[in-house]
């Protein structure tokens, strides 16, 4: 359980760094469209995003963490049917 609320924290951290100076500004670059269209798009669904930390931490942030929190309870829920077949002793 530790485990994966580490792991979910510190993915959620490292999606955001990377999201922020890799993902979003390739993702900007080979569309063709300034950096300001995307965070004009995350201000049409939440006003409060008014830059690029703003759409981190309000779009990108929230959607680690609930995507780290279903895969652990799945992870938490599954385990230990599979461990048999993944320790090769089914």
């Amino acid at each position: 359980m530790v485990g994966m609320a580490v792991g979910t924290l510190l993915m959620t951290a490292a999606g955001g760094v990377i999201n922020a100076y890799v993902l979003l500004p390739l993702y900007a670059a080979v569309f063709h469209m300034p950096m300001s269209a995307l965070i004009a798009a995350g201000t049409k669904v939440n006003p409060a995003i008014t830059d690029l930390s703003g759409f981190i931490f309000l779009v990108v942030v929230p959607f680690n963490l609930l995507k780290g929190t279903i895969v652990s309870v799945l992870t938490f829920l599954l385990y230990k049917h599979v461990s048999p077949i993944l320790h090769g002793k089914y």
